[in-house]
């Protein structure tokens, strides 16, 4: 049942994104219909026409990130932030590194998707999935090391699917270094 309800939220989670998406790109479209329609009845100097292409585009707002959303921040180095209430939703669960040679995890731990096999660090309040190196494995547990870990982190042991949309969603994508 808890499967059933998980995978309803994140359908509810990735339609809201795709409309999100689609809303903004039909707004761009409408933007740049305006534009057009604006430049037939243009009659600037050629140089002043130019000086329009000269702005810098403005930093575009991620609407599935905000105070008042799931996503609390989302930020390229550091991961991103949820709220508690996602976490408990979600059943967000933890365990914390308490050595940085050796580190023992179930194997609930390990986030697989097409090619890539992470783990989801938590780190002063950000979620980051990051790379790792398979020491051994067993039936239940894997033994990993990673320099992206050190002592009080923490990595995700459940909720491994719900991290990984949030992910896409907080970055429209993937987010850098982990494209390949």
């Amino acid at each position: 049942m808890m499967k059933l309800l998980t995978s309803l939220v994140l359908f509810v989670i990735l339609s809201s994104g795709i409309q999100s998406i689609a809303n903004e790109a039909a707004h761009k479209h409408d933007e740049s219909k305006e534009h057009a329609e604006n430049k037939k009845h243009d009659d600037h100097h050629e140089s002043e026409k130019n000086e329009h292409g000269d702005h810098k585009e403005e930093a575009e707002v991620n609407a599935q990130v905000g105070a008042d959303k799931g996503i609390l921040e989302a930020d390229k180095e550091k991961g991103f932030k949820l709220s508690p209430e996602a976490e408990k939703n979600f059943q967000i669960n933890k365990i914390k590194i308490v050595t940085s040679t050796s580190i023992e995890l179930p194997l609930t731990a390990i986030a697989t998707s097409t090619v890539e096999v992470n783990v989801y660090r938590f780190r002063e309040g950000f979620y980051k999935r990051i790379d790792f190196i398979q020491l051994s494995k067993n039936q239940n547990k894997i033994f990993i090391k990673s320099p992206e870990l050190k002592v009080g982190d923490e990595v995700a042991v459940s909720g491994l699917g719900y991290l990984r949309v949030t992910e896409i969603a907080a970055f429209d994508g993937a987010p850098e270094g982990h494209s390949h």
